[in-house]
């Protein structure tokens, strides 16, 4: 999908829990993988709810930069819920531009994201970009709490937006 940014797509996939969301995930890289529409078979996964403070800042651009630099074409975000909510801000922007503008400038050092204040660093990071990957948000909450967290512009930016359903006691 050409969603105007350097994401392949953006999904939101909704469900309570036992509903079948990862699984299902899984299912659709894994299909993806085998008709050679992804280069590799396997996700790099965020939990949102390792960053619950404001002092887990530089954790989650290191996490971030480590998964958006991954040769895994799928980038997934869980907990939204627990994290911080000027991160969520960050992620959105990610999602909604393909592009998180950073407050500091970085460099590499052995494969760390180490912030720099020399003006004449070479090779700094100033920002990070989604590098044509697809940014999948795996959720146990409603929409509307998913609207109330991230903005209803950032999830009408979603390419797909999924919702699993418990199956019924006869499906079983």
């Amino acid at each position: 999908m050409d969603n105007g940014n350097p994401t392949k797509n953006t999904m939101l996939v909704m469900g309570s829990k036992g509903t079948g969301k990862h699984f299902a995930l899984h299912e659709v890289v894994n299909h993806l993988f085998e008709e050679q529409v992804l280069k590799r078979n396997g996700v790099s996964t965020l939990d949102l709810g390792l960053y619950t403070t404001q002092e887990d800042e530089k954790l989650l651009l290191q996490d971030l930069f480590t998964a958006l630099r991954s040769e895994d074409e799928v980038v997934v975000f869980e907990n939204v819920e627990y994290c911080y909510p000027a991160y969520l801000v960050m992620i959105s922007d990610l999602l909604t531009k393909g592009v998180l503008p950073l407050k500091k400038r970085y460099v590499m050092n052995n494969n760390q994201l180490m912030d720099t204040n020399n003006a004449l660093m070479q090779q700094t990071i100033s920002e990070l970009t989604a590098n044509d990957k697809y940014l999948v948000f795996l959720t146990g909450l409603k929409k509307s709490k998913v609207i109330d967290l991230l903005g209803a512009e950032v999830v009408k930016s979603f390419g797909d937006i999924v919702e699993t359903k418990a199956f019924a006691h006869e499906d079983v």
